[in-house]
């Protein structure tokens, strides 16, 4: 399965594949942080969805006007160029959601 982009983050490697019109990214722990302790928390398993929004500021803005619990106030940046905020789990029965806004 051909990797398109890999890189590091604090603690974690990160891989996108392709599949289709998205990817699919996997995480992989290389030392000390939030990938390690989920790991050894759950063992391997489905961390978190992430859903592509056109203008992420707006969005985080709307959700915030609506009363959602946000982890990610603000967009930080994420892998590939892209700009990304998470949704607290409890929002969404536990699943941990990611809005991502490519940008181009």
């Amino acid at each position: 399965m051909p990797v398109c982009h890999q890189e590091g983050g604090p603690g974690f490697s990160e891989r996108m594949i392709p599949v289709g019109d998205g990817f699919v990214q996997t995480l992989e722990a290389s030392g000390p942080g939030l990938i390690e302790r989920f790991v050894g928390k759950r063992g391997s398993a489905l961390h978190h969805v992430a859903f592509e929004v056109e203008d992420l500021d707006r969005y985080l803005h709307w959700l915030r006007g609506r009363g959602v619990h946000l982890i990610d106030e603000q967009p930080r940046p994420g892998g590939m160029g892209t700009m990304i905020a998470f949704v607290h789990p409890r929002e969404f029965g536990g699943l941990l959601v990611e809005l991502v806004e490519t940008c181009r």
